[in-house]
């Protein structure tokens, strides 16, 4: 019976929600049946599914065909159906294969079956062919070998044939000796009639040179350099590009007399918000730019200045961000706690725990491991508030041995309050060696040692409001939270 094997994998994920394990699902060729009318296949109810299954291909005729999977949730909920083409291949016929007799090449032209340049094989079905090929009389380029079998029946094969290149015998030459340089600008003026470059006798290609520009006028130029050798004969010139800047006014340089600015987009050069100028220090502005009508979000303000002949500079621009003040929302009660090892079996299905402050958790646990087996194993904890959502988890590794006589284990969690912060936020742990604070876009904010401290403490006056990652080096561990920021 024909089948094909799938490769099963899926995971549904929720946002807001506990994700629902699958528990049912079915396939289809071609048309759709309707839901819960294909024909169903055994799998491990699961969140996710990574599994092989056999779909038999019994009855679909040679050709393409479409072959859709749909899985249903535990609630009775069906997914989309997804779909793959298929190609199921006619039944071959089965012919022995023939015994190969006899082999024989040519180049570029045929000279007709049996007619080429044989080699010698010893008869047999498959043919692993190692044979040394002659290209004697062959002029230097390019040619076309060809290779062809003819079977026990007489019967010859097409040619395979390869394209291969006979190198010419190589000439055998003293390196050339150089006796001339010159060189010219953008023009070639004829060999010999550029500007020389005084060298040694017998020097090489490699020679060092001070080149005159007087003349040329400010802008982009082309140089030019050839070489002769002794024997009077001039190689080809070698060009680079280069820039000839203008000649720089020494006198005092022109008063700045206008300023604007403008944000995100040009209007157009002197159409943009003034900025008054101080006459007395023409060449130093401090502006104090208004943000009022900003969207919250990323803007660039540019500012651009005109000097007293009436040029305006190129303007210069800086990225800036906008946030607003928010209402603080209120801290939300922690009302539940558990942990797992290893596997997560979903929200609510951990060990639970007891906790004493419902604001702010630091506490050591006791935590049976007699039903671990010896090796390397992960534990996870988390919290849920009193809206009924649940924290990330918290994760930490250890390693159980055959030689431990303990059947507790007793993690050390991070404690980082307020959360959320504004002024300062304080971050307890043991031995404390380093923290570091990035912002939302991965940018590092604060980067500080310690010597081992079992409590810091952070100025956040200068971040700006929003979710920052807190990394955290306390003795061999590490630990990562969020903090949250508001003003």
């Amino acid at each position: 019976m024909k089948t094909i094997k799938i490769l099963g994998f899926l995971l549904l994920l929720g946002t807001s929600s506990l994700a629902q394990d699958l528990s049912c699902a079915e396939y289809f060729f071609n048309t759709d049946p309707g839901i819960g009318e294909g024909t169903p296949f055994n799998f491990t109810a699961s969140q996710s599914i990574a599994e092989t299954f056999d779909i038999p291909t019994t009855g679909l005729s040679p050709g393409f065909h479409n072959l859709f999977i749909r899985f249903s949730d535990a609630n009775g909920l069906w997914g989309i159906a997804e779909g793959r083409t298929v190609y199921i291949q006619p039944t071959p016929e089965q012919d022995p294969a023939p015994t190969l007799s006899a082999c024989e090449y040519f180049f570029n032209t045929d000279p007709g079956p049996g007619n080429a340049i044989a080699i010698n094989i010893l008869p047999q079905v498959k043919m692993p062919l190692s044979a040394g090929i002659t290209t004697t009389g062959l002029e230097p380029g390019f040619h076309n070998l060809f290779i062809r079998f003819k079977d026990d029946k007489g019967i010859w094969g097409i040619a395979e044939g390869r394209t291969v290149y006979i190198q010419p015998a190589p000439e055998q030459s003293l390196t050339a000796v150089l006796d001339a340089y010159e060189y010219f600008f953008n023009t070639d003026p004829g060999i010999g009639q550029g500007t020389a470059i005084s060298m040694q006798a017998g020097g090489k290609e490699s020679t060092q040179a001070q080149i005159n520009t007087s003349g040329l006028e400010p802008g982009f130029h082309t140089l030019f350099v050839r070489y002769r050798t002794e024997e009077g004969v001039w190689g080809l010139y070698e060009g680079r590009t280069f820039y000839i800047q203008p000649q720089l006014d020494d006198s005092t340089p022109p008063m700045i007399t206008r300023a604007e600015y403008f944000f995100d987009t040009d209007p157009g050069k002197g159409l943009g918000n003034p900025i008054p100028v101080d006459e007395a220090n023409e060449q130093k502005i401090s502006p104090v730019i208004p943000l009022n009508g900003l969207q919250e979000g990323f803007h660039q303000v540019f500012i651009r200045l005109m000097d007293e002949h009436g040029r305006w500079g190129h303007s210069e621009g800086r990225t800036l961000y906008i946030a607003y003040h928010h209402e603080i929302p209120k801290i939300p009660l922690l009302s539940n706690a558990e942990y797992f090892f290893n596997t997560d079996l979903g929200q609510g299905k951990g060990i639970p725990f007891d906790f004493d402050d419902s604001t702010a958790v630091s506490f050591t646990q006791n935590i049976p491991l007699q039903d671990l087996p010896v090796g390397d194993h992960e534990i996870f904890i988390r919290f849920r508030n009193d809206l009924g959502v649940w924290s990330w988890v918290q994760s930490g590794s250890f390693t159980l041995t055959s030689t431990v006589n303990t059947e507790t284990l007793r993690p050390d969690f991070l404690r980082v309050y307020p959360n959320p912060g504004s002024n300062v936020v304080k971050i307890e742990a043991k031995l404390i060696k380093q923290v570091t604070i990035y912002n939302h876009v991965g940018q590092i904010v604060l980067d500080q040692q310690y010597e081992e401290a079992d409590l810091v403490e952070i100025n956040t006056d200068s971040f700006d409001e929003g979710i920052y990652i807190v990394k955290v080096k306390a003795g061999e561990e590490r630990t990562t939270v969020r903090l949250a920021i508001v003003n």
